[in-house]
């Protein structure tokens, strides 16, 4: 025979008020949690609009899809949204707006309503600043340049104002004229000096450069002219400096350097 146990009923009250005890703590326990998840999502959303506030658009927008991927709730897409309109990013922002009423399609209320117009602002931001395309250019028109005018002889320097009887002033001339011939002399020497060593520059392995190359023509150039024009000074300031020696009577000389394009010279003018 089984044998029945008699519970007092001390004993049945007690069990039933710790049956009562456990409930309440369970109970008290949900209330606590859901509480204190009520107030993390709080602190996370404050969080999210001091970022957004301060323009760290990158922080907010964490904080704010870690919120929707925790309750599902649409109203952080919202946020996200007001959170790109907010700092002037008006694409996105249209972005969040349409996912946020495509989440919520369906349901009516004052959040949808208000997405609606702030979708329809940023839209109109953005059609305001795209930016407008430029008309296109005209061909530019064909321009002939006209030929080149015809340069005359140029001549530098000027003929003595007053001849010296005495031949004093050829004289002066002659000299004057012969030491431009030395320094004209000396320049091209110098430019053949630089001319030798870019060939050399030239020469070596590796060498050639356009530029050097160009610059050697050039060198060699203004050697030639040098020595012509120095060659052209000494020859007249020595005939100067003869006829002022030989000649008595009343006379006009003058040797000038003559310049052309593409070309130098001397011409000696005067009357006797």
């Amino acid at each position: 025979m089984l044998a029945r146990c008699r519970l007092s009923p001390n004993f049945r009250l007690c069990l039933l008020a710790g049956g009562l005890l456990t409930l309440a703590c369970l109970g008290s326990t949900h209330a606590l949690a859901a509480k204190g998840s009520a107030r993390s999502r709080e602190d996370s959303a404050n969080k999210a609009r001091k970022a957004c506030l301060a323009g760290d658009i990158q922080t907010g927008m964490t904080i704010l899809s870690d919120l929707f991927v925790s309750t599902k709730d649409p109203s952080w897409v919202y946020n996200q949204a007001r959170c790109f309109e907010q700092n002037g990013r008006y694409e996105e922002a249209v972005t969040r707006f349409e996912e946020y009423l495509r989440l919520t399609k369906g349901s009516h209320g004052r959040d949808r309503d208000e997405a609606q117009e702030h979708l329809a602002e940023c839209q109109s931001k953005l059609a305001r600043t795209a930016p407008l395309a430029p008309p296109p250019e005209a061909p530019a028109p064909i321009v002939t340049p006209p030929p080149p005018p015809s340069q005359p002889v140029v001549q530098v320097g000027e003929a003595p104002a007053t001849p010296e009887r005495d031949g004093s002033g050829l004289r002066i001339a002659g000299i004057t004229v012969g030491a431009a011939g030395m320094a004209a002399l000396a320049g091209g020497l110098a430019f053949n000096f630089v001319a030798n060593k870019t060939a050399k520059d030239l020469g070596k392995q590796g060498g050639y450069d356009r530029d050097k190359a160009s610059s050697h023509s050039t060198y060699q150039t203004l050697t030639w002219v040098g020595y012509g024009v120095g060659g052209a000074c000494l020859v007249g300031g020595t005939l100067l400096y003869y006829l002022g020696g030989q000649s008595p009577s009343p006379s006009s000389l003058a040797l000038l350097p003559s310049l052309a394009p593409g070309q130098t010279g001397m011409s000696l003018q005067g009357a006797f």
